[in-house]
């Protein structure tokens, strides 16, 4: 989890102590006219202003001045205090306002064991239909698959890359007078589905500009938000989308299938705010939630959440949220690294339907490595709180 940065403390100055300064002020009064009693000649009148000014006048004239040196060191102290306070308060706002950038996402399409029907996808957590049941497949065993694909291994990735570049193409704001035309694609997947994928959209005369943004996990969407707002206002469109078919899996584990896509939009009402990883030993899930509702600017828990899996649920659920209704390992299965991207798929759904705000939880185990990651993130409307 990415914290705000922490900056050492401003030494203070001591307050001024006003009983210490005027005792001192008597002791040196008094010792200045115990000091010219003696040095003072015996024929000279000690009722004179040169007499009153050595007993009284010089220690308070020095006295006066240290003061002054005292509270102009004091101010000093003060305003870099206030100074680095301000400064300080400047980084931790920008930091702030980095962190709770979004991607505008207008339009969102899910495609996986529920089949290609987005209305099923955008209802999913309202009326969840029968959990479907698993594929028989001697090379990969039990899986999650999309019904309407046929075949095995890297072809279902490249048909269900075709499969999404088809319901891209029947997203209605794509059909416009004006040439449809993105200036970022971003990709998860290997190169033979992403090149079916685009190969589709330009046989329509979908227009790309730029080169292809590979997407190797959930932590590439921090660079993507980044990139859209770095180059506003010449990026106004983004389409990000991937697929991923019978990802490596552990003994005993449900592999999935499922393909996504957005189209990233500046005029979208629907954002998808930075995500962040959680490690449950290290670090407090009630800060995690606390800090991703912050981004969102939500007063209040999301309307909504989910998880990808049991794991990342309870692993998160100390910090408030709860997804208990909303447990969607059977519709999904294990996804591997594309788990995230696709819980924040079936969020984006959600929340353009429902208008409400949804946060996402989803874990993931990276190849060869047992530990799991766990990521959270939230979808929100832009200005609800």
């Amino acid at each position: 989890m990415k914290t705000p940065p922490s900056y050492p403390g401003y030494a203070e100055a001591s307050p001024i102590q006003w009983q210490r300064w005027k005792k001192g002020l008597m002791a040196g009064c008094s010792i200045m006219a115990i000091i010219t009693f003696f040095l003072w000649p015996e024929q000279k009148s000690m009722k004179t202003l040169v007499f009153g000014f050595w007993v009284l006048g010089f220690p308070v004239g020095i006295w006066l001045t240290l003061l002054a040196i005292r509270f102009f060191f004091y101010q000093l102290n003060a305003y870099g205090h206030d100074r680095y306070k301000d400064v300080v308060d400047q980084h931790l706002e920008r930091w702030w306002e980095n962190r709770s950038l979004s991607l505008p996402v207008k339009k969102a399409v899910m495609i996986g064991s529920l089949g290609d029907k987005q209305d099923t996808w955008a209802n999913l957590l309202v009326s969840p239909p029968t959990a479907p049941l698993p594929k028989s497949d001697k090379w990969q065993g039990e899986t999650l698959a999309c019904p309407l694909l046929l075949g095995t291994g890297n072809t279902r990735t490249v048909a269900l890359a075709r499969l999404l570049a088809h319901q891209v193409l029947a997203m209605e704001e794509l059909k416009t007078k004006d040439m449809p035309r993105f200036d970022a694609v971003a990709w998860y997947g290997n190169e033979e589905s992403q090149t079916a994928f685009l190969t589709i959209l330009r046989q329509e005369n979908i227009q790309f500009s730029g080169k292809i943004i590979p997407l190797a996990d959930v932590r590439d969407i921090d660079g993507l938000i980044d990139l859209f707002y770095q180059q506003s206002p010449q990026m106004r469109r983004m389409l990000c989308a991937g697929v991923a078919c019978h990802e490596s899996i552990s003994e005993g584990e449900l592999a999935g299938e499922a393909g996504f896509a957005w189209l990233v939009d500046k005029e979208s009402q629907v954002g998808i705010y930075r995500p962040e990883m959680f490690m449950p030993e290290k670090e407090d899930p009630k800060i995690l939630t606390q800090q991703l509702m912050r981004y969102a600017s939500l007063s209040d828990i999301p309307s909504v959440c989910l998880a990808i899996d049991p794991d990342s649920m309870a692993a998160i659920l100390p910090g408030g949220w709860s997804a208990v209704e909303h447990q969607l390992a059977p519709y999904f299965g294990e996804l591997g690294p594309s788990a995230p991207f696709i819980a924040i798929t079936q969020s984006v759904l959600h929340s353009i339907e429902h208008q409400q705000s949804c946060g996402w939880m989803a874990s993931y185990s990276e190849r060869n490595i047992e530990q799991k990651n766990f990521v959270t993130g939230v979808v929100a409307h832009y200005g609800k709180t």
